[in-house]
């Protein structure tokens, strides 16, 4: 065998090996010769040689054993067994193992015979013996009875061990710390037993005294009959059965149990139990009156409670807060979800919200409990049908939702019970009859079947925790109350309600809200609040607003104070809400009976206060300062305070000043107050002699007019600067301040309401504006002009200094903003090309809304109250238009009076001002009511590029800088405006042009005197409604508006039979046959008509035809009028985009729609065989229903009006015939009402019950338009264009035509002149 120094690769079995097999491999050398890697190329093993020794560096570990006659030194032996005595084994100081006698005979054996440690266990078998002179153990293992000399503390385990120590040296006591245990026939005597514990009932002890203890009254016998006549300390519990008596002189008790109604002489520090307790102190001491330092008040009551505005939700999408979920209080609440699939999470903490993290799932109509902190989310659906159903459930932990499991029933509008996230029921629901009064109990894992309430729940409204709540379904007034255990029936409800409405409270305090009603008239939006106090309803405190589908905070079982509801829906367009309303319990009325009360306050009328003393600055009768006045005032006195009386109340007063004086003071004289006049007596003397035959006065006497005053003046002149504030806190910033480079100004000034003080400057270098909103204190500028282009940058100003907001997405100057901090308008303005789009910043970013402002597309000025109410008016080039934001879209109102430019603009839309304009004369101000344009006062100053603030409306509204008359560039004049009324008397009035906005305003003592003209020629004026006599042709006269037909431009995709809704500026045009016809008939298209032109939209999902479709340009419904389409054809419509909508209605072409998209009919129609339909359908925004069905077959008839009030008029009968017949409908059904004047179908239809409007039709050819003034038909301006199978909408004073046969052209029928009309006869 050879000894060779190299080992060889086998490399077919992948190792290495010795040359030949009989070799051994030799390893030689010192140091490190040989080292075995892992992976890393880290060492696990190494062999050292240093010529004397080897040695081995890391772990060998053996599956198997190691045996032999050997010896070895190791630094570390680990084995799980050891077989041998290992007697040799050296340095084994392993804790507690003895592997043999061996290893501790040296230390056993002789050595230790005087004691020895051992740290360890001794173990042996029941055999095994042990001699030791004494043994210390933590513990034994055994009964140790053969133990002797055993005095081990705390343990015997015979009484043989101690029995020498008991009987007779312990006659005296002894003490042992341990347990005495014994069974029920132990028995023990002793003198004294001292304890911590004694465990039983102790009822044997005699001549036990337990401090604090007492068994039975023997125990203290002795003590109490005698030694403590005069009062003893006793520090425990005293208890006794109903029965049970006690007599002592004093007892004094940290805490009572019980009523105490039988204690006498008890007079606990602010503790009264029953009147008898004060009696004798209230009767004699305090006979002169005693003091009360406090409120005396009743007990809350949400009767009397009030709603108080609360913080607007976070989200911009208005529709988006219909059918929320909500949990919390009115001061921590959750918002969830919303209409349709909405996904927003937001949290109220009591004064705004804010945006948290979305849920997974979005959906509307579903259900919460929980808190701020821990709730979950469960049900709901993503569409507006059953079809969308979820059961799925979310739980927040306060920052995030996570997916837990899912209901066993798929719900929609259910209702719940439950404050936390881990006890709730979900009840009832939208889909399947049979499922809607079931229930699901939810334990904080898992959903499983409850008990069923005894009546359908869906659609309603409940509150309360798990185990005790109420619920009132939409079918009927019940309400039913969860006890735990069981459903049982409480009180009745006043009215029924539906579409979600919101509750809060308790079982035995609680209130419901809104909701719709059959109760309530059409649209049936309900305000009424009502009250529950556990056994009964009652009225509560109405709701500012009428509303369904909101969310509620429900106090979480707190009580009605706690309470809160939030977004929804309401009837007026726009129908969507984000405003949060807070519940606030009143007081109950209390009564009491006092010799004399005096107070700092008394809050109420105090009506029923009787025997009141004269308390400073109150005087309910003269008898109170008889003696007072009389002689002792002759000179005069002074009074602060109010002075009331009747209408025969007298007083006579050589001097009276005085600050306000309430009354016509038609018979105080010698009155010197500049300014005032109380009746004609006061100026007789001036008037008399020179106006005794009248007098003429050559201007306007309005019911408004404002006037500018000048304010201090800014410290730095500017024009177009950014603006904020109102007039007593105004804020400027930025502008041009010169001709030449740097042209702008980057300063800011502050005005407190008497003076400007310069503020901090903006960061961007000076500009001059775009974009303002805000406050003095909390506003944002965005955008404006740096020589020599536009600029897109953001600031914020927080009362004291500016920061960098999100940037527009397209830079621009002019134009205006609207709105606050956090959620501003940007519109209009140009780059330098015009611009006619709108930005919407919401204290981050500004996003591009898909809206143009429409109109003549221009330069812009205006303002705003918010970013959801804004009015844009023409600037540059100058024109009249004014267009209207509401939050969706933008549409034409009111044209103004003036066309100037560059001019300033301030207000909200129903108080609005415009003034400049130009440099070189003098500009009126044009004041807006929301309805008209009028003139103001004029503006001091002729100035142009000026800017205008104001917070509440253009009524007290601010202006400063702009430019002009040359050569001033720069101004530094500021001013206020405020607007005031005047009122006159006159014996006659004679006037050229009289206009009376209304009647409530003129107060005539006999018949309206007429005016009287020799002719008509120069009377008439732009306005309707003027009258008078022509006294030469004995004919009375009048004016009136008179409209007509006017050509537009065509659709885009000119049709035959499209759905139309909307007005003459926001109109809708869906669906109907493009030319050439097809099959199927009907088409996908749908087009905006704003006013000025035709923009294409998004297309709907499927053909759409026929005149089905009802709601408003940015919220509709349209009802299939395919016949091959049935009723699976419905879609709805957001503003932007189509999606499927529920299955129902009709299913046949050729009705009619009409309402809104909440509410709607739909009437008639003709089948796929040509056969005329009576059927009619109700839409509530979510299901259809049917309605009262149409006495007769009717299709392709016109049709206005409402849900609840629709007129039918023409189309045809069947089998197959034209009808002039007219029907009415009110809700439930069919009436006859006055024929057409004429037969004819398929004719465009528009307006009110009451007030329709037809035109055009079948004949072919027909140009016929006629008026229904709610009993007759009239004749009006014929179509300029035959024209049958159209669309139409609108009022019938302002309505729109489009599409149609021959030619599919499109025309508005609006106020085109003024007729007189002349009535003979007279």
């Amino acid at each position: 065998m050879a000894t060779r120094d190299i080992l060889v690769l086998n490399t077919t079995a992948s190792r290495a090996e010795t040359q030949q097999g009989s070799d051994t491999v030799r390893l030689k050398g010192t140091g490190e010769i040989l080292s075995i890697e892992n992976s890393s190329a880290s060492p696990i093993l190494s062999f050292k040689s240093d010529d004397s020794q080897t040695i081995l560096e890391g772990k060998i570990t053996s599956t198997g054993n190691l045996t032999g006659v050997i010896t070895g030194s190791f630094g570390k032996v680990e084995g799980k067994t050891l077989i041998g005595s290992a007697a040799f084994l050296t340095n084994t100081d392993k804790l507690g193992t003895l592997s043999s006698s061996a290893q501790i005979a040296s230390k056993i054996t002789g050595s230790f015979r005087a004691g020895f440690q051992f740290s360890g266990t001794i173990s042996g078998s029941g055999g095994s013996t042990g001699s030791f002179d004494k043994i210390t153990a933590t513990t034994f293992a055994g009964d140790a009875s053969n133990l002797t000399n055993s005095q081990i503390t705390n343990t015997l385990s015979s009484s043989a061990q101690i029995a020498s120590d008991i009987s007779g040296s312990f006659n005296k006591g002894f003490e042992f710390s341990g347990h005495i245990s014994g069974s029920g026939a132990s028995t023990g005597s002793f003198g004294r037993i001292e304890t911590t514990t004694i465990t039983g009932d102790g009822y044997e002890l005699t001549n036990y005294i337990k401090e604090g203890t007492i068994s039975s009254s023997a125990q203290i016998a002795a003590d109490v009959s005698a030694s403590f006549n005069k009062g003893f300390n006793f520090d425990g519990e005293i208890s006794a059965s109903e029965s049970s008596s006690l007599s002592v002189n004093t007892l004094t008790a940290h805490i009572f149990v019980g009523e105490g109604s039988a204690l006498t002489n008890t007079i606990p520090e602010n503790t009264i139990s029953r009147s008898a307790q004060l009696a004798s102190d209230i009767s004699g001491s305090f006979n002169k009156g005693f003091e009360y330092t406090g409120t005396i008040k009743g007990g809350p009551n949400a009767s009397t409670g009030t709603w108080s505005v609360g913080g607007t939700m976070t989200r911009t999408n208005l529709y988006k807060a219909s059918g929320i979920a909500g949990t919390g209080t009115k001061n921590a609440a959750l918002g969830v979800g919303g209409q349709f699939s909405e996904v927003f999470t937001e949290e109220y903490d009591g004064t705004s919200w804010t945006e948290k993290n979305d849920i997974i799932q979005g959906r509307h109509k579903a259900m919460m409990t929980g808190t701020t902190e821990a709730s979950i989310f469960f049900g709901g659906s993503s569409d507006s049908g059953v079809g969308g159903n979820k059961s799925c459930t979310e739980e927040w932990n306060g920052t995030n939702w996570s997916e837990v499991n899912d209901m066993i029933l798929k719900r929609c509008s259910h209702q719940k019970l439950g404050i936390t996230s881990e006890a709730a029921k979900a009840i009832g629901g939208q889909g399947n009859p049979a499922d809607q009064s079931t229930v699901e109990d939810w334990n904080g894992s898992n959903w499983s079947a409850g008990t069923a309430v005894p009546a359908t729940q869906a659609y309603g409204a409940s509150t309360g925790t798990y185990d005790s709540g109420i619920v009132m379904g939409w079918s009927g007034t019940a309400t039913y109350c969860w006890n735990g255990s069981a459903w049982s029936s409480v009180g009745t409800r006043a009215i029924g309600r539906y579409q979600r409405p919101v509750a809060a409270g308790t079982s035995n305090n609680a209130w419901i809200a809104g909701g719709r009603s059959p109760a309530v008239a059409s649209p049936s939006y309900a305000a009424c609040v009502e009250v529950f106090d556990g056994s009964s309803w009652s009225s509560g405190p109405d709701l500012p607003l009428a509303r369904e589908q909101g969310g509620s905070a429900d106090s979480l079982n707190t009580g009605t104070d706690g309470g809160m509801l939030f977004g929804g829906t309401k009837a007026a367009s726009p129908n969507y809400l984000t405003d949060s309303l807070e519940f606030t319990d009143g007081s109950a009325p209390v009564s009491s009976s006092f010799g004399k009360v005096i107070a700092t306050d008394f809050v109420g009328s105090g009506a029923n206060i009787t025997n009141i003393p004269i308390p400073s600055g109150i005087l309910s009768s003269s008898a109170q300062l008889a003696t007072s006045i009389s002689g002792s005032f002759n000179k005069g006195f002074e009074f602060v305070g109010s002075i009331s009386g009747s209408a025969s109340s007298t007083g006579s007063f050589t001097h009276l000043k005085a600050t306000t004086f309430a009354g016509d003071g038609s018979g105080l004289t010698n009155t010197a107050l500049d300014g005032t006049v109380s009746s004609s007596a006061q100026i007789a003397s001036d008037i008399c002699g020179s106006f005794n035959k009248g007098f003429e006065y050559t201007g306007d006497i309005r019911t408004a007019k404002g006037v500018w005053s000048e304010i201090a003046s800014l410290n730095t002149g500017r024009t177009n600067p950014f603006i904020a504030g109102n007039q007593n806190a105004s804020l400027v910033a930025g502008g041009g301040n010169s001709p030449a480079s740097p042209y702008y100004t980057d300063n800011s000034e502050e005005f407190d309401g008497s003076s400007w003080t310069e503020g901090d400057n903006m960061i961007t270098a000076g500009r001059q504006g775009h974009a303002s909103a805000g406050t003095q204190n909390a506003a944002v500028f965005a955008g404006g002009y740096i020589h020599p282009g536009a600029v897109a940058c953001t600031e914020e100003y927080n009362g004291t200094s500016y920061a960098t907001g999100g940037a527009l997405n397209v830079a621009r100057w002019n134009g205006f903003g609207a709105g606050t901090q956090t959620s501003a308008l940007s519109v209009g303005g140009q780059t330098p090309s015009v611009q006619d789009k709108t930005e919407l910043y919401d204290g981050n970013a500004f996003s591009q809304l898909p809206v143009n402002i429409g109109g003549t597309s221009n330069i812009t000025s205006g303002d705003g109250a918010s970013s959801n109410d804004a009015l844009a008016i023409g600037d540059s080039p100058a024109t009249t238009s004014v267009r209207q934001w509401d939050g969706i879209t933008w549409f034409g109102v009111a044209d103004t009076v003036e066309n100037d430019t560059n001019r300033a603009a301030t207000g909200t839309t129903t108080d609005f001002i415009a003034y400049g304009g130009s440099e070189s004369a003098v500009q009126t101000t044009e004041q807006f009511d929301g309805s008209s344009w009028s003139v103001g006062g004029d503006y001091p100053i002729a100035t142009l590029r000026a800017e205008a603030g104001s917070q509440g409306g253009g009524s007290s509204a601010w202006g400063v800088g702009g430019a002009g008359p040359a050569p001033t560039t720069h101004r530094t004049d500021a001013y206020h405006y405020n607007s005031y009324y005047t009122t006159g008397s006159f014996g006659r009035i004679e006037a050229d042009d009289v206009q009376i906005a209304g009647d409530s305003q003129l107060v005539v003592s006999a018949s309206l005197q007429l005016p009287v003209f020799t002719s008509n020629s120069g009377i008439v004026s732009s306005s309707a409604g003027q009258m008078w006599f022509n006294s030469t042709t004995r004919k009375l006269n009048f004016t009136m508006d008179v409209n007509a037909w006017s050509e537009i431009s065509a659709q885009i995709v000119p049709r035959n039979g499209p759905g139309a809704i909307g007005s003459t500026g926001a109109f809708l045009s869906v669906g109907g046959n493009p030319p050439g016809g097809g099959s199927p008939y009907g088409s996908q298209c749908t087009e905006l008509w704003d006013g000025t032109s035709w923009t294409e939209l998004n297309d709907t999902n499927e053909d759409q035809a026929d005149r089905g479709l009802v709601g408003n340009s940015s919220d509709a419904l349209i009802h299939s009028g395919m016949n091959s389409q049935g009723s699976e054809g419905n879609e709805l419509w957001n503003g932007t985009n189509w999606s499927s909508g529920p299955d129902g209605g009709s299913g046949v072409g050729a009705g009619y729609a009409s309402g809104t998209a909440n509410a709607a009919i739909i009437a008639g129609g003709i089948n796929g065989s040509g056969h005329s339909q009576n059927c009619v359908f109700e839409w509530d925004g979510a299901t259809f229903v049917a309605g009262g069905s149409m006495p007769t077959g009717r299709g392709g008839q016109g049709q206005a009006g409402s849900q609840n009030a629709t007129y039918s008029y023409g189309g045809r009968l069947a089998p197959n015939s034209l009808t002039e017949t007219t029907i009415k409908y009110n809700g439930t059904s069919w009436s006859a009402d006055v024929n057409l004047p004429s037969q004819q179908r398929l004719q465009g239809g528009a307006g009110t019950q009451n007030a329709a409007l037809a035109f055009g039709g079948i004949p072919a050819g027909n140009t016929l338009t006629v008026e229904y003034n709610g009993a007759t038909w009239q004749q009006a301006a014929a179509l300029g264009n035959g024209r049958y199978s159209m669309g139409g909408a609108g009022s019938q004073a302002s309505a729109i035509s489009t599409g149609g046969s021959n030619p599919a052209g499109s025309e508005t029928y609006i106020v085109t002149f003024l007729k007189t009309v002349e009535i003979d006869g007279v």
